[in-house]
This record gives structure tokens, C-alpha cells and sequence, in this order.
């Protein structure tokens, strides 16, 4: 039994061997499936996103979009792409699960999102389930420095909590008249 030097002689020595073998190509086939599945998934998204952005270079030509906004728009979804449509699928499952198993993932996932932001902190401390309603429903988006989330006159269309980073508001004349920095949040007044 092994490289060939000397076989299996007895019956429960050809059972051993039939069992490794078994055992052996069963395993082979399960990490090489689920390899290509990854791989297969990982391209899936990759032409997803190069559709999406195929899409998106066609609308800028027929409407003449500035180069800069176009570079904008490319840069957001490039950055955003996997956590803006692979949240559908998270809904969907957290959906399926049992009421229990899918409060223990809820918190397992935001706890540290709840315990970093003021705000969400203390309505966990008072209203524990308007909370967790909530949070499931966040959109985590990256900004990179100097983009505009909205500009003055603009009514904001949601909350936005900073986990990470700062954000400056910047009035018409370019002034800066107030900053928020990680913890914080802003456009409540306007969704209210």
C-alpha cells in the first residue's frame, strides 16, 4: 500500500485502499470545485462592473457628460461596486434566516458600527430596536477627498455617519464652515 513498491494483499487492506482512494479524489474534487467557483464568481462581478461601466461611458457620449463628472462616476462605482450590489444578496439571506440567528448576525456585524458612532450609540442605549432596524439598512459608500456628497441649496437625501475620515461643508464662496470627523454624522436635518 503506497507508491507501488507492494499492493494490497488481503481483503481488508483492498477495503483501506478503496476507502484512502475514495476519500482522496473526493477531496481533490471538492477543493477544485469550489475553487472554480470562486474564481468563476469573482469574474462574474469583474464583467458585471465592466458592463456597468461600458454602460455608463456610452450615456456620457450621447449626453455629452464632462470628462471630469465621467471620471467621478467611474471612480465611485470602481470603489463601491462590491459592497452597493452584493448588499442585495446580504438582505436576501438575513430574510431567509430565523428571527435568533439573524439578530446574532445583525449584531455581529454592526456592533463596532454602532459602538463608533454617537449617534447610533446612544439611540441603542434608549431605543434598542429602532436601532437594529436601522442599521441592516445602511449603505456603506467610500468618498475620496474632494468629492461632493451635495452642495449648499441641496436638500440631503440621507444620513451619512463617518466611520472613517472627514468631511468638510464648504459654503458657496469655498469657505469651510463646519467638519465632521469619524463618529460623527450630518444631513439629519435635512431628511427630518
Amino acid at each position: 500500500m503506497g507508491y507501488g513498491d507492494f499492493g494490497a494483499q488481503t481483503v481488508s487492506e483492498l477495503v483501506l485502499t478503496f476507502i484512502w482512494m475514495i476519500f482522496g479524489v473526493s477531496f481533490y474534487a471538492y477543493v477544485i470545485g469550489n475553487l472554480t467557483s470562486i474564481i468563476a464568481n469573482e469574474n462574474d462581478n469583474a464583467e458585471n462592473l465592466y458592463n456597468r461601466l461600458k454602460a455608463l461611458e456610452e450615456f456620457a457620449k450621447k449626453t455629452k457628460l464632462p470628462e471630469d463628472l465621467l471620471f467621478k462616476i467611474k471612480n465611485f462605482l470602481e470603489n463601491n461596486y462590491n459592497e452597493l450590489f452584493s448588499q442585495q444578496d446580504e438582505e436576501q439571506l438575513l430574510a431567509e434566516l430565523p428571527a435568533s440567528l439573524r439578530e446574532d448576525v445583525l449584531f455581529h456585524r454592526y456592533e463596532g458600527l454602532i459602538k463608533s458612532i454617537e449617534l447610533l450609540r446612544t439611540w441603542n442605549e434608549n431605543n434598542n430596536e429602532f436601532v437594529w432596524e436601522l442599521v441592516p439598512r445602511l449603505k456603506k459608500i467610500k468618498m475620496e477627498k474632494d468629492d461632493t456628497i451635495y452642495r449648499e441649496g441641496d436638500f440631503s437625501e440621507e444620513i451619512y455617519f463617518i466611520k472613517t475620515g472627514k468631511v468638510k461643508l464648504v459654503a458657496l464662496n469655498g469657505y469651510a464652515f463646519a467638519y465632521y470627523t469619524e463618529g460623527m454624522h450630518f444631513g439629519d436635518n435635512d431628511v427630518i
